[in-house]
């Protein structure tokens, strides 16, 4: 299947008025309308061990579309409910998220999601080694062994993202470790309206 993008798409509604994390808000709602987002939502969910950017290079998706969608699922779960949610709730993107932070983020940023996520990495590198393609009943065994590998994640693990999270600088200190990222994301998506729009 090809990859999908915004039919006639217009002017994208971000105001640089706002602070970044609104603006990536902003675009993402733009260029992953419902359909879209389902398509993303159905292949990353389908195939949690492989992860999402391995369909990049299947032409399912663009690198835009991984990046902008990853970030906000990631930064999204975490402002929400903290970094525990994110594994709970996007349990295909614990792959993505660490690649997205070594591509995009401070490496203090990776590393401390690496360390948190370690048992979960642990665990599906261990699984799709024998079996990456492996749906539904073919997972059992997974998830339950994923529900014990969460409970293992101890809460010092995961502090330092939660604190830089929830940090009261975060949309005005570009040392945070999620504004940082979030303007080096912003900036590709801005200039990449191609990856997500079928521009005339």
């Amino acid at each position: 299947m090809a990859v999908k993008r915004v039919e006639n798409f217009g002017k994208p509604k971000f105001k640089l008025s706002e602070p970044v994390s609104s603006q990536i808000y902003d675009f993402f709602e733009d260029y992953f309308p419902a359909e879209i987002e389902r398509r993303m939502r159905d292949l990353n969910q389908t195939y949690p061990l492989k992860g999402l950017k391995v369909e990049i290079g299947r032409c399912e998706i663009t690198k835009g579309q991984w990046l902008l969608y990853t970030t906000v699922c990631l930064n999204g779960q975490i402002t929400n409910g903290g970094l525990v949610q994110f594994f709970e709730n996007c349990p295909g993107l614990v792959k993505d998220a660490l690649a997205l932070l070594q591509e995009w983020a401070d490496p203090e940023f990776a590393a401390a999601y690496e360390k948190a996520a370690k048992p979960l990495l642990g665990l599906i590198e261990k699984h799709a080694k024998k079996y990456p393609d492996a749906q539904g009943v073919d997972l059992t065994v997974f998830w339950e062994e994923f529900e014990i590998a969460l409970d293992s994640i101890a809460d010092e693990d995961v502090s330092a993202i939660e604190t830089s999270c929830y940090s009261f600088d975060r949309e005005t200190n570009n040392k945070n470790w999620f504004n940082a990222q979030d303007i080096k994301v912003l900036t590709f998506v801005k200039e990449n309206p191609k990856d997500f729009a079928k521009i005339q």
